[in-house]
């Protein structure tokens, strides 16, 4: 009786989501969306060693940039997207605030080369609490010598215009000012002791 219990509550059980482990850094073509990207082994861990501890005004005020980052890739995700470069776009926007986004490219061997936060550059007002800016802005995060505007900076901007073009759209000009453009940030690495 036990066992036939057990049989039917297993069948009846939802089957698991679909496995993540067939998208790693090292086979990004098998990411098919930010979210997978997410969620593979050693993203984050790569993202926490981009930033090196790096702190930041963007989703909230004094914050842990890799905290930031994680939390804009990981929210609905959009599609990866394969670059004229050879590198790989993945894009998603924050969960509950999808005016904020974050993006993230990536060499086909899973090193990261930008990643960058549309969002309203939040930080601490006078009066105490948090202000924003009403125009979103780009912030794009590389490492010292991995500038090339052709590869990184020119598709995140597309990226970014079309998306605040389009969230200006949804949620009424009176609310968000127009798109304000891309700012470089060069990340660098503290010194290992």
């Amino acid at each position: 009786m036990l066992g036939a219990l057990a049989a039917l509550l297993l069948a009846a059980a939802p089957a698991p989501p679909p496995s993540s482990s067939a998208c790693a850094l090292t086979h990004l073509g098998d990411c098919s969306d930010t979210n997978r990207l997410v969620w593979a082994p050693g993203f984050r861990a790569a993202v926490t060693r981009f930033f090196d501890g790096a702190q930041g005004d963007h989703l909230y005020p004094g914050g842990d940039m890799a905290d930031q980052a994680m939390e804009a890739l990981g929210g609905p995700p959009d599609p990866s997207k394969r670059l004229a470069t050879g590198s790989w776009l993945f894009t998603a926007c924050r969960a509950h605030s999808c005016p904020e986004k974050g993006a993230a490219v990536l060499t086909p061997q899973g090193r990261i080369l930008a990643i960058g936060l549309l969002n309203f550059r939040c930080h601490k007002a006078a009066a105490g609490g948090t202000d924003c800016d009403k125009a979103s802005h780009l912030d794009i995060y590389v490492r010292p010598g991995e500038l090339d505007a052709a590869r990184l900076i020119e598709p995140l901007d597309a990226w970014a215009r079309e998306k605040a073009v389009a969230d200006r759209a949804q949620f009424g000009a009176a609310n968000m000012a127009p798109y304000a453009g891309p700012k470089i940030h060069e990340v660098t690495p503290a010194p290992r002791r």
